[in-house]
């Protein structure tokens, strides 16, 4: 059995990789989850971004404020439609709202079930 190790190691000639490996595969993979998990939510930010101002386009034939941040409009998407022009209207004369403080300002939930 030490001659088919020994003959092994002249093959391969790890040179200490046997050492090293345990550690890098499984940290490269959840490295590689990790990057994933950020380009789906990225995605789906991206995607948000654009449902609320179509949204807000075919309520009010009219673009979606500029003034409005990516965190607003994630949380301007939660308002229900007998609210939503009102309020991004307030959003865009408020630009120091958070996402959080949007979301607590909606009275007709309109929940996301379909995110990552």
């Amino acid at each position: 059995m030490a001659l088919l190790g020994k003959k092994l190691s002249t093959v391969f000639a790890l040179h200490g990789l046997q050492y090293v490996m345990p550690i890098v595969v499984p940290v490269f993979f959840i490295a590689l989850m990790v990057k994933i998990r950020v380009y789906a939510t990225t995605l789906q930010d991206r995607i948000i971004r654009q449902e609320v101002a179509f949204r807000y386009y075919v309520a009010t034939q009219k673009a979606l404020p500029s003034s409005i941040t990516g965190a607003q409009i994630i949380g301007l998407r939660f308002a229900g439609d007998n609210e939503f022009v009102s309020l991004v209207e307030q959003t865009a004369q408020h630009p120091e709202w958070t996402g959080k403080e949007i979301k607590k300002l909606v009275k007709n939930w309109k929940g996301d079930f379909n995110r990552v």
